[in-house]
């Protein structure tokens, strides 16, 4: 993380190595559940979020629940993915033991399937 970044940064280089994921910050206020009024804007800067700039492994190796907790740990907020299925982004939750490379590439292979279906 580069100090002068904004979240939109940090979403547009995961975006950039993963283009069937994307990454969503909220205010962490003790609930599981996020309403939608708990997204923190992506024009937020990191320097009004974080003490310490820090760079996360966004390694294609690394699982979906290891990376968001790094994220989670990083900037005191809570940290969702979603996976890109056709024209759709869903959460994941089940299978965030998968790597970030499998993740991405059932997100290219669903949207494949489905860019084929009829409207």
């Amino acid at each position: 993380m580069i100090p002068g970044s904004l979240l939109a940064d940090v979403q547009g280089t995961f975006s950039a190595h993963y283009p069937f994921l994307m990454i969503e910050f909220f205010e962490n206020d003790g609930r599981r559940w996020m309403p939608k009024h708990a997204k923190i804007d992506s024009a937020t800067s990191l320097k009004s979020l974080v003490r310490e700039m820090q760079s996360i492994d966004i390694s294609a190796d690394r699982t979906v629940a290891a990376v968001l907790q790094d994220l989670c740990n990083a900037l005191g907020m809570i940290v969702r993915m979603r996976r890109k299925s056709g024209k759709v982004w869903n959460a994941i939750s089940l299978t965030d033991g998968w790597t970030l490379a499998r993740q991405d590439a059932a997100g290219q292979y669903i949207s494949s399937l489905m860019d084929g279906e009829d409207p």
